[in-house]
C-alpha cells in the first residue's frame, strides 16, 4: 500500500481497487481447505483497516452541460484533435487506449480509405463488423482489463476519415500520430 501510495502516487481510489481484487482472490482461495487460517481472517480487509491508504484527491471535475460541450468542441479546428475528442467522449476511451488504438483496430466503410491504408480494419477480432473499433485489453498502455469493441456513429466515421486523409502516410501503424 505505502509503495503504491507513496512511490507510484496512486489515489485512494486505485489502492482499494487493487485491494478488493486482492480480497476477492483471496476469498477465493479461502474456499479450499488447504488455508491454515480461520474463515474470518483476511489480510486485506485488514490491510484496508489498518493502513493510511491516503487522502481523497479533493480534486474538483468540471460540471459541463451538454451545451458548453458542444459550443466548446465546435470550437476546435484541428481534425486530429477534434476526432481524439469525439473517440473520448463518443466511445468512453481513456487518453491511453486512444494513443495506442492502431489502423487495423478501426474498421470504416470508406474505399478511398481501404486503398490508402491497407491495414485498415484488419485486425481478426473486429470480425464482419462495420464502422467499429476493436480496443484490446492487452496493449502496454490501456487499463482495461476487458477488450471491447466501439460501434462508431456517423459523425465519428465522418472525423475520423477526414482525419485519416489528411494524415500524413506514413509506415505507422497507430491511428493517431503525435
Amino acid at each position: 500500500i505505502e509503495w503504491r501510495r507513496d512511490f507510484h502516487e496512486n489515489s485512494r481510489r486505485t489502492i482499494l481497487g487493487r485491494l478488493n481484487r486482492l480480497s476477492q482472490a483471496y476469498q477465493h482461495w479461502q474456499a479450499e481447505s488447504v488455508f491454515p487460517h480461520p474463515g474470518d481472517y483476511n489480510p486485506f480487509e485488514l490491510a484496508k483497516e489498518k493502513t493510511n491508504l491516503g487522502e481523497e484527491s479533493g480534486r474538483k471535475f468540471p460540471d459541463l452541460s451538454l451545451r458548453d460541450f458542444r459550443r466548446k468542441f465546435g470550437g476546435i479546428n484541428n481534425i486530429q484533435t477534434r476526432a481524439i475528442v469525439a473517440i473520448q467522449s463518443k466511445g468512453g476511451l481513456r487518453a491511453g487506449a486512444v494513443c495506442n488504438a492502431k489502423i487495423a483496430d478501426i474498421q470504416l466503410t470508406n474505399r478511398t480509405l481501404q486503398d490508402e491504408y491497407p491495414s485498415l480494419g484488419t485486425n481478426p477480432h473486429l470480425g464482419e463488423y462495420r464502422n467499429a473499433l476493436y480496443v484490446p485489453h492487452d496493449r502496454e498502455g490501456n487499463k482495461s482489463s476487458n477488450p471491447r469493441l466501439i460501434p462508431i456513429d456517423d459523425e465519428l466515421r465522418w472525423l475520423l476519415t477526414r482525419h485519416l486523409l489528411t494524415r500524413t502516410n506514413v509506415e505507422e501503424p497507430w491511428l493517431f500520430l503525435s
